[in-house]
């Protein structure tokens, strides 16, 4: 690991670079197995963002932290991958500094439009309006760990056999344990700065290849 400008970057693998962005509570933990498999032919880099111990974090500080890293390694055409908030990421990296250097995008599970309204049904669970974010937020504030894990549940769209499966998973029970030892203001904050942001018109403006998951 390599701190920079008090982030730790993970990198390791040899080939082209690729830049892997995690989700909102999320970490590199999650990544390690599929960097497992992509650092046998990219050179890949990823870091838990500075929700982890910054209070201030917003998605504007988490694109200028990507933007850092590109220097700092002197990436020449990387590839940047985003899962959920990374997508995001990705998308106000683009909005703040272009598509230069960058070779390609993936976009994973993630709307470009939060907050959905009249006018736009793509968005968080395709029916996610600006009362529900209030209520969100609130119940975030009163119980941190409850509030996430069940978004977390609400995400899959499992019935009640596949919820009562996953509710008695390794992967809930860790997930639910390194959530409840967060700081909750950082991720609050954070998710405050991109809730009700609009990224449809940089959706428009990518000229490099891109997939979307």
């Amino acid at each position: 690991m390599q701190p920079i400008k008090s982030i730790e970057v993970i990198s390791t693998g040899n080939g082209q670079p690729l830049i892997i962005l995690h989700g909102w509570t999320s970490g590199t933990v999650d990544w390690v197995d599929h960097v497992n498999i992509f650092s046998q032919s990219f050179s890949c880099y990823y870091w838990n963002v500075r929700a982890y111990f910054d209070d201030t974090t917003t998605i504007e500080l988490l694109a200028k932290d990507l933007h850092s890293v590109i220097h700092h390694y002197g990436l020449e055409s990387p590839v940047l991958l985003g899962h959920s908030m990374g997508t995001l990421t990705i998308l106000e990296y683009l909005q703040q500094y272009g598509e230069n250097n960058i070779s390609a995008v993936i976009f994973i599970d993630q709307s470009p439009k939060i907050i959905t309204d009249e006018n736009w049904d793509l968005g968080l669970f395709r029916n996610f309006s600006k009362s529900d974010n209030e209520s969100f937020v609130k119940n975030l504030e009163e119980n941190f760990t409850d509030t996430v894990m069940n978004l977390l549940l609400d995400s899959k769209h499992l019935s009640e056999k596949e919820q009562e499966i996953l509710l008695r998973s390794k992967f809930f029970s860790d997930r639910v344990e390194r959530i409840r030892n967060f700081d909750p203001h950082p991720w609050i904050h954070c998710w405050k700065s991109f809730v009700y942001k609009d990224y449809r018109e940089i959706l428009t403006k990518i000229n490099v290849p891109a997939l979307l998951i």
